[in-house]
């Protein structure tokens, strides 16, 4: 069977944190033209749409609501992934430690990152995309026409040869 790259619609690339997968699916999306799909930015975007609404990530009811009532819409915008809330557009306000940081505690509920699965697919189903994350080539896009994992361990120092 023959491929042709330009006829692709989704390529997978996951891994664990720090492995490289933002980076990688970034330079391999502007090389093909597609569009890279962070997908991080809508944990994040959840995150701070979860503190608008003063819930917290220990009280599991009540995260588990802020998916389905957050109102977050996710639009591919040009090259990128682009969050909205209310119609007003929030991504600038998501790239800081503080919604990295409760982005993790939020995404350990399952309610969660089901529905933003559910968002991740509609997105790629829009083809030529190139997501990273976690989950993205097991339980987003099992059947993605290309799926890498990416792992890495820190290299050892120049100086003295340790980690």
């Amino acid at each position: 069977m023959s491929h042709n790259f330009t006829e692709r619609r989704v390529i997978a690339i996951d891994g664990p944190a720090g492995a490289g997968k933002s980076t990688a699916a970034k330079l391999l999306a502007r090389k093909l033209g597609y569009i890279y799909l962070d997908t991080g930015l809508m944990y994040r975007a959840l995150a701070w749409a979860a503190l608008q609404q003063g819930v917290l990530p220990d009280t599991p009811k009540a995260v588990s609501s802020v998916a389905q009532t957050s109102g977050l819409c996710f639009r591919l915008a040009g090259e990128h992934l682009r969050a909205y809330a209310a119609g007003r557009d929030i991504t600038g306000e998501l790239r800081n430690p503080e919604m990295n940081r409760y982005s993790s505690l939020y995404s350990a509920y399952a309610p969660v990152r089901e529905y933003l699965w559910e968002q991740q697919r509609r997105l790629g189903e829009q083809g030529k995309v190139v997501m990273e994350g976690r989950d993205i080539g097991t339980v987003v896009f099992p059947a993605a026409d290309f799926k890498f994992f990416l792992d890495a361990s820190r290299a050892p120092s120049a100086a003295t040869g340790s980690y």
